[in-house]
């Protein structure tokens, strides 16, 4: 995401390329949120101040279409799509599709890990020992399985999920229980636990 929130301060944004896709609740946010799948699949809906009059739209669509092409093209094959983008109210909003968290960690030079706790012990992330869960209490790590599904962002954005959260890093802040904000996560990494 950095390398693309650096490509929307620039002044470049996306307004033609529009591939058919349902509505999903991600692209009702009114921040930059994620929303994955049980596939790994991810939608990513980008809201960024775009009030600067030396913002231009067609530069940014030239810019993010290289930039998506370029991906694509290095990896043989389509990993990423553009479904929408729009700018509203000084807002600019572009929707995309990564085919998986590989996809989606690379192209914007995050982590996200999604995968079993075990897994995610093995590759060497830190799951804090104290987590907080829907109703504001501290819980702990060792309350939940090695087979647990884990889900680990560097970035510190709003998450959906397909699956219910059951607890995540100190500083989660849940929504319900598929949707969490993580802006106040003080950790290098969020940890999210999944059910």
């Amino acid at each position: 995401m950095k390398r693309f929130e650096k490509i929307l301060f620039s002044g470049l944004i996306i307004g033609t390329l529009l591939v058919g896709c349902g509505q999903t609740n991600v692209t009702k946010a009114d921040k930059t949120t994620i929303e994955i799948s049980n596939d790994g699949s991810i939608i990513q809906q980008i809201v960024e101040d775009f009030s600067e009059p030396y913002y231009d739209f067609s530069e940014m669509e030239k810019e993010i279409n290289s930039e998506v092409s370029a991906f694509n093209s290095s990896k043989g094959k389509d990993l990423i799509s553009i479904q929408d983008a729009s700018k509203k109210d000084k807002k600019a909003r572009v929707t995309m599709t990564y085919k998986d968290t590989d996809s989606y960690g690379e192209f914007n030079d995050v982590v996200l890990f999604m995968g079993k706790m075990k897994d995610a012990v093995k590759k060497g992330y830190n799951i804090p020992v104290k987590l907080v869960d829907s109703n504001k209490k501290q819980v702990n790590t060792s309350d939940f399985s090695d087979d647990s599904q884990v889900l680990i962002l560097s970035e510190k954005i709003s998450v959906l999920t397909s699956d219910s959260i059951v607890a995540g890093s100190m500083g989660t802040i849940f929504s319900n229980s598929k949707s969490v904000d993580l802006s106040k996560v003080t950790d290098e990494y969020a940890v999210l636990i999944l059910n």
